[in-house]
C-alpha cells in the first residue's frame, strides 16, 4: 500500500504545491517519485478536497494583540497599573471624577437621612395643592 515515508512525503509536497498552483494534471508527479498510480488515486483527490475545504480567514484584532502579547512577553496591564503611566494632568482629572462619583453616590444613599438629622422634618418629595 504505502512505500516508505521519505519518497511519499516528498510526492505528497509536490502535489499539494501543484494543486496549490491549479495544475490539474497530477500524473506526472506520481511516476517521478515512485508511487503506485493507486495510491495516487486515493491521495489526490483528497488533497483537492482539502483545499476547496479550506476556508481563509482573518483573525481578529482581539486575537492578533494577544497573540503579539504573548509572543513579544509584553506584560498585560491592570487598571491600576495603567491609570499609573497616564500624564498627571490625567490623573488628577480621572481621580476627581472619581472623588465626586463617590460624594454623590454617598449624598445618594445616605441625603435623607442626614437631612432629616439636620433639620428635624423629612425632606420634601412631592408638592399636593392645598384644597380650599
Amino acid at each position: 500500500m504505502m512505500m516508505n515515508s521519505a519518497p511519499m512525503d516528498d510526492f505528497l509536497t509536490a502535489v499539494t504545491d501543484a494543486v496549490l498552483r491549479g495544475e490539474r494534471n497530477t500524473s506526472g508527479i506520481a511516476r517521478r517519485y515512485g508511487i503506485s498510480d493507486a495510491d495516487a488515486e486515493r491521495i489526490v483527490p483528497l488533497i483537492h478536497g482539502l483545499k476547496f475545504a479550506h476556508k481563509s480567514e482573518r483573525p481578529s484584532s482581539q486575537f492578533r494583540r494577544k497573540l503579539y502579547r504573548d509572543l513579544m512577553g509584553a506584560p498585560e496591564y491592570t487598571l491600576v497599573e495603567r491609570v499609573r503611566y497616564l500624564p498627571p494632568s490625567v490623573q488628577l482629572a480621572a481621580g476627581a471624577a472619581v472623588s465626586i462619583t463617590a460624594v454623590l453616590l454617598l449624598i445618594g444613599r445616605f441625603g435623607r437621612p442626614v437631612f432629616r438629622l439636620l433639620t428635624g422634618r423629612a425632606p420634601v418629595r412631592s408638592l399636593t395643592p392645598i384644597s380650599q
